[in-house]
């Protein structure tokens, strides 16, 4: 374990890297990393999008723990540094699992080690859309997504529909053929990842509900009988977001129930004096004086709220 100065070399938080292993509730190790300032007052667990490794999102924990959260940044079964040590071919994990059992290793990992301190989400694309998966989400006391919507590929432009159909219609199946897996990241599209989490992802984006469509949810239990979220939840969407648009963005959130109204936040770039967030850019470091203060205000504010 190391000390390193937080971002921009200001010496104002020291922060602990700890690479560490999370043990999953059917004993899968999944590849993690702890960020933790001395005397952290609060947690965030950040949840990845599809196929993005952790590290994209250190930079932005980073600037969460210069401001006392301990953060907790991980890859899901079947990505990046989390994959089997004997390969991905014929690997049998599903994308239900990262929401069932590697989300909730997570927070049982960070409320053991912390059990006084409250805990928040950061989530990004599908980190967000499985919440209603995770066994123990009730541990959560807030959540911010971040280009979180339904995948459906009808409700996108022309340009990234046909991008939708080439991708799973034609690269996914013969990458399938060839390998047993999604070997992806030699064609530049994403990282590896088992076959069935994109053939469940393709079954997903047929529909405007996603998963909640009869044809999907007929499978699933958690659907049956759908949850209450009782912690409050914040959704922020870039106007660019040719993935998260208006109508997928409604096409998801209409299907989740909360205690509390969700909280739309919409950027535009030009608001920002940005050329474009898009679907990814929210996370990059360039954005440090511009969006990162968004999603700190609110989680700052679930914390106050918490506190009272």
């Amino acid at each position: 374990m190391k000390k390193f100065n937080p971002i921009n070399n200001k010496r104002l938080v020291y922060i602990e890297k700890q690479n560490i292993s999370l043990l999953t509730s059917d004993g899968i190790e999944l590849s993690a990393t702890l960020l933790a300032p001395e005397n952290p007052k609060a947690l965030i667990q950040f949840n990845s999008a599809t196929a993005v490794p952790k590290e994209f999102y250190r930079a932005l924990a980073t600037y969460f723990g210069e401001k006392k959260y301990a953060c907790l940044l991980y890859d899901y079964r079947g990505v990046c540094d989390s994959q089997p040590k004997e390969g991905l071919k014929n690997c049998e994990y599903d994308l239900l699992d990262w929401g069932k059992k590697d989300m909730a290793a997570g927070i049982s990992f960070l409320k053991n080690r912390y059990p006084d301190l409250p805990l928040f989400f950061i989530s990004h694309s599908v980190g967000g859309q499985l919440i209603p998966f995770v066994p123990n989400i009730d541990e959560v006391n807030g959540m911010v997504c971040v280009a979180t919507s339904s995948g459906y590929r009808g409700g996108m432009p022309l340009s990234k529909k046909l991008n939708s159909l080439l991708f799973f219609d034609i690269i996914a199946p013969i990458v399938h053929l060839l390998y047993g897996f999604s070997k992806l990241k030699f064609l530049g599209v994403m990282e590896d990842m088992p076959k069935n989490v994109t053939n469940t992802w393709k079954r997903w984006c047929k529909y405007p509900d996603y998963f909640y469509h009869p044809d999907n949810a007929k499978d699933i239990p958690e659907l049956s009988n759908p949850k209450v979220f009782n912690f409050p939840i914040t959704v922020i969407t870039a106007t660019d977001d040719d993935i998260c648009t208006a109508q997928n963005v409604e096409n998801l959130w209409r299907n989740v129930k909360t205690k509390t109204p969700v909280d739309f936040k919409w950027l535009k770039p030009e608001d920002f004096n940005l050329k474009g967030i898009g679907h990814f850019n929210f996370f990059r470091r360039r954005k440090l004086n511009t969006l990162w203060p968004i999603a700190f205000n609110q989680i700052e504010k679930y914390y106050e709220q918490n506190r009272n």
